[in-house]
C-alpha cells in the first residue's frame, strides 16, 4: 500500500448479487471500482497475487479484474495460476490496466483472458464492460 492510502473496505455481503474480485496493488483504484459497481455488485478487493489466490479458494467470485502491472507476480503469471483453480477454469477474468501493449494484449489472450481493456476513463465504460461480461 502506497503512502496515505487506505486499504479497500471489505463488501457488506448482499445475498443474490454477482460477486467481483478486483486484483490491483492501488487501493485507490479498488475504491474507485467499488464506487463505481456498488449498488449492483458484491465488489471483493486485493492488492496482491497471494490476498487474490486465498480469496478465490475461499469465495465464489463470478467476474476477476485484474490489473497487470503489480509487484512480485503480474496479472499476466497471476492468470495462469487463477484458470488452475477449480471452478475458475472458464471465468471471466477482464485485464484492467494502464498497460494496453499489443504484446500484453497477446499474452493475456493467449494465457486464457476473457477480455483486456484499459483502465476506463468513466464509470459507464466500466459498467457495460462488466454487464457484458457477466450476461
Amino acid at each position: 500500500m502506497k503512502q496515505g492510502e487506505r486499504p479497500a473496505a471489505a463488501p457488506e455481503k448482499i445475498p443474490g448479487k454477482r460477486r467481483i474480485l478486483a486484483i490491483d496493488d492501488m487501493t485507490t483504484i479498488l475504491n474507485i471500482i467499488r464506487a463505481v459497481l456498488k449498488g449492483d455488485y458484491m465488489v471483493y478487493g486485493v492488492t496482491n497475487h497471494l490476498d487474490a489466490i486465498k480469496m478465490l479458494t475461499n469465495n465464489a467470485i463470478d467476474l476477476i479484474l485484474l490489473d497487470v502491472d503489480m509487484p512480485a507476480m503480474n496479472g499476466i503469471e497471476l492468470l495462469g495460476h487463477i484458470r488452475q483453480i477449480h471452478g475458475y477454469e472458464k471465468k471471466p477474468i477482464v485485464f484492467l490496466t494502464n498497460q494496453a501493449s499489443m504484446e500484453n494484449v497477446k499474452m493475456a489472450m493467449a494465457g486464457g483472458a476473457t477480455d483486456f481493456i484499459t483502465k476506463p476513463d468513466n464509470a459507464v465504460m466500466l459498467r457495460a464492460m462488466v454487464q457484458e461480461h457477466l450476461k
